[in-house]
């Protein structure tokens, strides 16, 4: 969770010019230990490394909307998924 929370602050929009590439590196560490983690946690992970570091805006999309239907009222994951879709 701390490599992922990192990795957000890293690549937000104010700072990805100057820490994206250590906010990406964070990211791609979190999404190696998922499996690690519980479900709610690996959907956030999933969701932000298919955002921010492959740029795969469907896939975030994806990960979003399971970790939605699970958790309906988790914040992060509805904004984040209303960002995804924007970026599609």
């Amino acid at each position: 969770m701390g490599y992922r929370r990192l990795g957000a602050i890293l690549v937000g929009p104010t700072r990805v010019a100057v820490w994206g590439a250590e906010g990406r590196e964070a990211l791609s560490r979190a999404y190696a230990l998922r499996a690690r983690l519980s479900d709610r946690e690996r959907y956030h992970i999933e969701g932000i490394y298919a955002d921010a570091v492959e740029q795969d805006f469907e896939k975030a999309v994806t990960a979003y909307l399971a970790l939605l239907e699970k958790y309906p009222n988790d914040g992060v994951a509805l904004n984040n998924l209303g960002r995804a879709y924007q970026l599609l």
